[in-house]
């Protein structure tokens, strides 16, 4: 499944830059709207064109914690244990993410690690 963020009304109101003509919400299997306003921008002012205040990354980033955390409760609720990394701030938090660490190893994108 390919999940898509991104702000429907902005989306809405450019047009596509692909050969196909096609928005990145359409190639999406589920899409989750920032709703962020078109140009990514929140502050107008006066005497300025320009308008600032970027509101995609903090949009973005709190929707992708809402979805972490929903699907954290929806692994405990099955009873599945979810390989959630501590805060390496916390006292024996490099032990217990050294855990999580080798009991995935096998799996080829954490061979770096």
């Amino acid at each position: 499944k390919l999940i898509v963020v991104t702000s429907m009304q902005h989306s809405k109101s450019v047009n596509s830059r692909h050969s196909s003509g096609k928005m990145l919400y359409d190639f999406g299997d589920i899409v989750l709207d920032t709703c962020g306003p078109a140009g990514d921008a929140s502050i107008d002012y006066e005497k300025f064109e320009g308008r600032a205040g970027a509101l995609s990354t903090v949009l973005g980033a709190a929707i992708l914690n809402a979805v972490m955390v929903e699907a954290i409760q929806i692994m405990i609720d099955k009873g599945f244990e979810p390989p959630v990394l501590r805060s390496a701030n916390l006292d024996g938090s490099e032990e217990y993410n050294m855990k999580i660490v080798e009991r995935y190893s096998h799996l080829p994108f954490l061979l770096d690690l």
